[in-house]
């Protein structure tokens, strides 16, 4: 009688199931601005910057409010401090620097970075403090916009510095 009642209401279980985790970090329609090129990118772009995290406060669950010190000055004036939303580092997001922007994956898949695309179908960088990131300020973010620079000769560095000044 009650497996009966379990097996009678288990479709609708199921049903509620996958409704509930269809759309979660789904976005069936990718912004035409997260698929710019390089060049689209910076020149869209007022502030580029090397920056430094120095603190992630949370703000909802994993989602954070980043504090960023300024490094280098791309282009642009940012000189001062600032802040972005994003996430803490997690496994290689964060943490990874595709073989300082060498790797083929990050060469050749341009929806290949240190991004997550939440269903509101914008991009958000996951961060950990101490690290250095090259920063694209302005929104509306791309997926190249929050990478991590573990080295000053780093491959998307070097493309982004001879864009800016060719």
């Amino acid at each position: 009688m009650i497996l009966q009642r379990l097996t009678d209401k288990l479709p609708l279980a199921i049903a509620a199931f996958i409704l509930a985790t269809t759309n979660t970090f789904a976005c069936t329609d990718i912004p035409a601005n997260q698929l710019q090129s390089h060049q689209q990118l910076v020149a869209r772009t007022s502030s580029i910057v090397v920056a430094q995290v120095i603190s992630l406060q949370p703000i909802n669950g994993d989602f954070n409010l980043v504090e960023f010190l300024v490094v280098d000055t791309l282009k642009g004036n940012q000189k001062s401090n600032f802040s972005l939303s994003g996430f803490p580092a997690k496994d290689k997001l964060g943490r990874y620097d595709y073989g300082q922007h060498r790797d083929l994956d990050f060469l050749v898949y341009s929806n290949t970075g240190n991004f997550t695309r939440l269903d509101d179908c914008r991009v958000y960088g996951h961060f950990e403090q101490g690290r250095q990131y090259l920063i694209f300020i302005d929104q509306p973010h791309h997926p190249r916009s929050f990478e991590v620079i573990s080295s000053p000769d780093d491959g998307w560095l070097a493309e982004i510095r001879n864009i800016i000044t060719p």
